[in-house]
């Protein structure tokens, strides 16, 4: 059955996913400059690692 908070409140479902996140630590390299970010985070449902640098540059692989 749908969850109806998806239908209603698209940002508290957005939430709830953001919790679903791991964290992986280690240095990942941005692809906009030579900054580096200390962790990423693991996407299991989308199957998508992001991350962002010390500048703000979002980075992202995702998995097929």
């Amino acid at each position: 059955m749908p969850n109806i908070n998806e239908f209603i409140n698209k940002k508290n479902a957005e939430v709830l996913h953001s919790s679903e996140l791991e964290r992986v630590d280690g240095i990942k390299p941005c692809s906009k400059c030579e900054n580096n970010a200390e962790y990423a985070l693991w996407d299991p449902r989308d199957m998508i690692l992001s991350w962002k640098c010390s500048e703000g540059h979002d980075n992202q692989f995702k998995v097929n």
